[in-house]
């Protein structure tokens, strides 16, 4: 079990938001120790507790999962992913216009394989001309898109 790994992650998750142990503490309503613990894979999180830190440090669930479940997770490994989730939230705060906006595109792509294609396009030509920049209105509308009846 990744105790150790999961206590990294929460650790860097915790500081990379500017709260103190004793301030995520109270707002749990347990002491800086159990916190200290829990950082230091001492601490083996369960339930609602784990569910609560978690949140409080605006981590994912699904990271947790994973290095709970890996054996061979380490702090490094928590570490890592810890970074890689406050870049990527990070990166979508600074375009959450566009975050979103792809995100829809995304999932209609899922159900229309010609959006993925127009997406396709699209992305090369973002490419060829990285020192432009790129309006959100110049991104393929979904609802432009007209589903495709199959003749099997």
């Amino acid at each position: 079990m990744g105790t150790h790994a999961v206590g990294a992650y929460l650790r860097v998750l915790r500081e990379a938001r500017d709260i103190g142990r004793v301030a995520l503490a109270q707002e749990l309503g347990s002491g800086a120790s159990q916190i200290e613990q829990l950082e230091k894979g001492v601490h083996t999180p369960r339930g609602p507790f784990l569910f609560a830190v978690v949140h409080a440090v605006h981590g994912n669930l699904e990271h947790v999962a994973q290095l709970m479940l890996d054996p061979d997770a380490t702090v490094e490994t928590g570490q890592q992913l810890a970074l890689a989730w406050v870049a990527q939230n990070l990166e979508q705060a600074t375009q959450p216009e566009l975050w979103q906006q792809a995100q829809h595109l995304l999932a209609d792509a899922r159900h229309d394989p010609y959006l993925l294609e127009r997406l396709m396009g699209y992305a090369e030509h973002a490419l060829e001309a990285p020192a432009t920049v790129i309006e959100s209105s110049a991104l393929p509308d979904a609802s432009d898109s007209q589903p495709t009846e199959r003749s099997d």
